[in-house]
């Protein structure tokens, strides 16, 4: 009797997650389809990833679900109409490299970059900032979006401009937005750095 009701307690608590999974997912859905609708973008088929054109770049944007082990996280993916276009606008980009809080502990500047200081203690506390260029540092990271990075600083944004061989993700952060202002921000956010890195 007593392992029938731990299989049974079992199998409940296995539908509850699949059904919270699946509502989740519906949600991320709905979200990204009002941004879509608003931003004049469109849900990739596949993986209901948002896909918004800016410039001559494709944004992606990407939940990710936690997994073993891993939080969930919300990815800024950059994309262009061939791989040759991509590189060839990212190479345009100044390198800057932004970590959290979060991230400090393992933080150390990327060769030939230095620490770039804003002056704003709120803001060199909670960020490091790492160039190649500080007048290209300062150009793109104005005092506006300083104050949307410092919004998203619960989700430990995490930014880099120039491409690596390991990824393409510009921007990310921690955990799945899961709400319609959240997801402005973080749109606006990254759009407002991208339009500040041409």
């Amino acid at each position: 009797m007593s392992t029938f009701l731990v299989i049974l307690i079992a199998a409940g608590v296995f539908v509850y997650l699949l059904i919270s999974s699946n509502k989740a997912n519906e949600k991320q859905k709905e979200l990204l389809q009002t941004q879509a609708e608003k931003r004049g973008g469109q849900l990739d088929a596949s993986s209901s990833n948002l896909l918004l054109q800016v410039g001559n770049l494709i944004l992606q944007i990407c939940p990710i679900p936690s997994r073993k082990g891993v939080p969930a996280e919300t990815h800024a993916v950059l994309g262009a109409q061939s791989i040759e276009e991509l590189v060839k606008e990212r190479s345009r980009f100044p390198k800057i490299t932004i970590v959290s809080d979060t991230w400090l502990q393992n933080s150390t500047a990327p060769n030939g970059h230095t620490r770039v200081l804003f002056g704003d203690e709120k803001f060199d506390k909670a960020f490091i900032v790492y160039g190649e260029n500080e007048a290209d540092v300062r150009r793109v990271l104005t005092d506006e979006i300083r104050q949307k990075l410092s919004a998203l600083l619960p989700k430990s944004p995490f930014l880099k401009t120039h491409p690596d061989s390991t990824s393409t993700t510009f921007f990310s952060t921690v955990g799945v937005i899961n709400n319609s202002e959240g997801y402005d921000l973080y749109i606006d956010t990254i759009v407002s750095i991208l339009t500040n890195l041409a």
